[in-house]
Order: structure tokens, then sequence, then C-alpha cells
């Protein structure tokens, strides 16, 4: 079978498919069958998030508990707010946005429209056109240089979850061959980047994998007659050698008890990915249960005052800690609730999210 031709829902289930026939850990055909059936009848959907969710794994005995697409997308359709998902979505009304409202955010150095660069001075900003290769070098060269950072990262205007971000070190601008730097000029210049300075990462996370950030994703919930409160959190760690720690590209995650901050239990990768379970970090041989995260009152204080700053009902919070405390990523409006889910076993028996079905009008039985 030719996947390469196949339409990518059909492809995401037919690679979903084949990792589920081959866990160990599934129960056994008939009960998932049945299960899978009663899921079917009781919500009225399709039951997809059994399987991709790993809720077919033994030890699942609540599996009417668990989140469907459906769900997920009744709540995030009747929960946002369409001007708080444009601040969400856009990296510079993003960083606007919470600067000024003197929550911690990487430094911005400069931000591009496509050929038209904006760097960031003391003054203000300084506007720079860049034609050419020679003007490109120029630029990223006097940027390293203002900055004094020794790694940069060019973050696409419009994305999320690190997607389609790029890391580039002064080492590397100054040792990268002449094609690679001429592709790296007209990727840049096509589109609108964000330019900020990298987060040096605390010793306690770069543990568990040097090469990327990895970040807190907090869920909280806003209601506008009370604060904003916390859902749950996890842990996102990427593989070694990878500058991202998001899950489409392999990345994993676990669950953070929100009292205390220790890691729980084990690591999960996306099913398409192998729907691995790790103890401990594969490469770095960390381990996972236990291990705090440091900052991490902090890292819910920052989590809920950006909540409370933005009054959007339903926000996933990505979080790095640097050397000196919590540093706010980015915010998600439109993401995978079925992965906290998963991590937390159930999200409909959950006391603070039974708050959000409430306001989305769905039912709690």
């Amino acid at each position: 079978m030719n996947l390469k031709k196949m339409p990518a829902r059909f492809k995401r289930i037919f690679v979903n498919s084949k990792a589920v026939l081959k866990d160990r850990n599934k129960k056994n055909v008939l009960r998932m069958l049945k299960e899978a059936t009663i899921i079917a009848a009781k919500r009225r959907c399709l039951p997809t998030h059994y399987f991709s969710y790993f809720v077919y794994r033994k030890g699942t005995e609540n599996y009417l508990d668990f989140i469907s697409g459906k769900d997920a997308n009744k709540i995030h359709r009747t929960l946002h707010n369409p001007v708080t998902l444009q601040i969400l979505d856009n990296k510079l009304l993003f960083h606007e946005h919470f600067s000024k409202l003197g929550i911690s955010v990487p430094k911005r150095i400069a931000y591009n429209l496509n050929r038209l660069w904006f760097i960031d001075k003391a003054k203000g900003l300084i506007r720079e056109e860049v034609r050419t290769i020679e003007d490109f070098i120029t630029l990223m060269r006097n940027l390293f240089q203002d900055s004094g950072s020794e790694a940069l990262f060019a973050k696409p205007v419009r994305s999320s979850g690190g997607m389609g971000a790029i890391k580039i070190s002064r080492k590397l601008l100054m040792s990268i061959q002449s094609e690679n730097l001429r592709n790296l000029f007209h990727h840049l210049t096509s589109r609108s980047y964000i330019i900020q300075e990298n987060v040096i990462q605390h010793p306690a996370m770069s543990r568990f994998n040097p090469s990327s950030l990895n970040t807190i994703r907090i869920d909280t919930f806003y209601s506008y007659e009370s604060s904003a409160e916390i859902i749950s959190a996890l842990l996102r760690m990427g593989h070694s050698g990878s500058d991202i720690d998001n899950m489409m590209s392999g990345g994993m995650i676990i669950g953070i008890d929100v009292t205390s901050g220790k890691l729980r239990g084990n690591a999960l990768t996306k099913l398409e990915h192998g729907g691995m379970i790790y103890s401990k970090h594969p490469e770095s041989g960390i381990e996972f249960k236990d291990s705090i995260i440091p900052y991490f009152s902090e890292v819910k204080e920052m989590a809920c005052q950006a909540a409370n700053s933005l009054a959007d009902e339903l926000v996933g919070w990505d979080i790095g800690i640097s050397t000196e405390g919590p540093v706010l990523i980015e915010g998600n409006g439109n993401y995978e609730l079925q992965y906290l889910d998963a991590l937390y076993g159930g999200y409909r028996r959950h006391p603070v999210f039974r708050k959000a079905m409430a306001k989305a009008g769905m039912k709690l039985s």
C-alpha cells in the first residue's frame, strides 16, 4: 500500500491501527470492540479517541470518562473568543500583549514581513529591507552581535507547537555552506517570522534532553464569574538532537502532579510515532517518576496570570523554565485536549473540566 498517496486522515488511521494491533498492552479484541461500540452508542460519535489516545490499553476501566473528538470540537467551538484566538495564533500580537503586561516572554530581537525587517532597538524599531543574500548575512551577524546570544529562534508569526521554527546558531551561521545559507535566506524572507533569543534552560529541565526547550503545558479554565483555574499539567520533551519538544515531531509527554510538581508515571509518544511508553528518557536515561519540576509554583502562577489577562475560557499554555524562572512561550486555543485527558485518566470526571463542559452545554453524565 502506497502511504504517500493516501489522504492524511486515512494515513493516520492506517498507521494507528497497525500500532494498536502490535501493542502488547492492548485489551483483548472482543473487549475493545465491545467498549468502542458502547462509546459510539452512548456518545453518538465515532470512537476514534478510544484507539488514538490509548483508552484501549489494559488497566483503563473507565473508558466512558474520556473525551471524544466530537466532545473536543464542541468545547473548542463554543468556549473560544475569535479575538483572543487571534492573539494566541499570532506571535507578534502574543508578544506585544503579554510582554506589556509584565509577563516574562522570550526576548524579541526582530521580526520580518517577508523582505521587510524590523529590528528591536532601545529607542524603538529600525526598518531594514533585505533584498540580497549579502543583506541577509549582514543583518543576521548584526542581530547576533547586538543580542550577544549564541542562538536565535525564528518562529513563523502564524504557527503553534514549534511547527516551522528554525534554530539559528552563531556558529552555524559562520560555517554554513553557501547553498544552505541561500535556502535559509529564501525561506525566511518568503514568510513572516519573529526572531527571539534562545531561552537558557534550567539545568533541572535540560537534564531530560538538552537539545530542546522542554516545556510545561498547563491547561486553564477561565470563567467570567471567577479567576482562572488549572485543570492539569504535563511536561513535553524532545528526543536527543531535536530542537523542539512537540509530539508531532516525535516528542514525548508525561503528566505532572499539579499539587507537588512531581512527574507522574510514564511518558508517552503519539500513536503514529509508535505509542511508546517510557519510564525514563530513552537517550539521557533520566528517570521520570517523582522528578520535581523547578519553579512549579511560579509556573502555575504564570499560567493563571496569563489566563486572567486574556479571558479566553480554555487555553493550553506552554511555559519554559529558564535559569531565572518561568518564561511564557505560547498559548494554544484549538489544541488536542485528549492527550491531557489520557494522562489524567479521563477528563469527564475532572472537577474543573466539568465546569468547562457545563459552560459548553455538554451533558456531564
